[in-house]
């Protein structure tokens, strides 16, 4: 497929988006409760959000640019073969890495920056309208940046302090197509590792917030666990000297649709 032809195509399905998000915001309530979840699995979830206190869908217009953009640079630049570093050249982008080329793949070796640098520097150039090779290459190097950026914003990912796993549960939160006690399952599963033993406090403390991310009041018992892990019962362990309650998980049980 061509660039223009691909450029066609998104035009297109962008347009249908914005018109179908139109005709929903300004539905009435009846005609919404029957359109609302066929929404959020028809359209491309990167092109929208739900806002779910406003009970309305928003259309991020520069997610477009941007898929275009990765793919003319995957067409003409890696696929054809032609160096990242001219690349970087044409665009005024200083180029300081050795890249090869290896079976229409482009290698190097660098220091793969954190979550935090990879995604300020991210916001900072979509915000500049800076969409260059450079651009697509810390999305591969941390791919959750684009999500972040797109779904929670610069303050709230700042707010979580730029915490990676912080980052994945609030988007965890944020998703429409699974029950609330998927959620809160994926939410604990992504904190909670198996084959390892976890305080009582700490299993507590994660489990309830696990709940407040998605805005439910909960007492958080750690008996709980054993809705999503197999796991033992509470007993006592001496660490640092110390007695205290814990809990070891073996592995997680699988959360499966109603």
């Amino acid at each position: 497929m061509s660039f223009e032809q691909m450029k066609a195509i998104t035009e297109k399905a962008l347009e249908d988006t914005k018109e179908t998000v139109a005709y929903f915001n300004d539905a009435p309530a009846n005609v919404k409760d029957n359109l609302r979840n066929k929404l959020r699995n028809s359209l491309n979830k990167l092109y929208m959000s739900y806002d779910n206190r406003e009970d309305r869908f928003i259309v991020n217009d520069t997610l477009p640019k941007l898929e275009l953009y990765n793919f003319q640079l995957n067409q003409e630049i890696y696929k054809n073969g032609t160096s990242i570093s001219k690349a970087y050249e044409e665009n005024g982008i200083e180029a300081s890495h050795q890249y090869v080329k290896v079976e229409n793949t482009l290698s190097t070796a660098t220091k793969k920056l954190s979550f935090k640098d990879a995604f300020l520097k991210y916001a900072d150039m979509i915000t500049k309208n800076q969409f260059t090779p450079q651009l697509t290459a810390l999305e591969r190097e941390q791919p959750l940046i684009r999500e972040a950026y797109y779904k929670l914003g610069t303050e709230k990912v700042r707010s979580l302090r730029y915490i990676k796993k912080s980052v994945e549960n609030a988007l965890i939160s944020l998703e429409t197509d699974q029950t609330t006690e998927q959620r809160i399952a994926r939410i604990i599963t992504n904190v909670i590792p198996t084959q390892d033993t976890i305080t009582v406090a700490d299993a507590n403390r994660i489990i309830e917030e696990a709940y407040q991310q998605l805005g439910i009041a909960h007492k958080a018992k750690a008996k709980e666990l054993h809705k999503w892990y197999e796991c033992s019962e509470p007993k006592g362990k001496r660490i640092d000297g110390k007695v205290v309650k814990v809990v070891e998980i073996y592995r997680e049980k699988f959360i499966f649709d109603n």
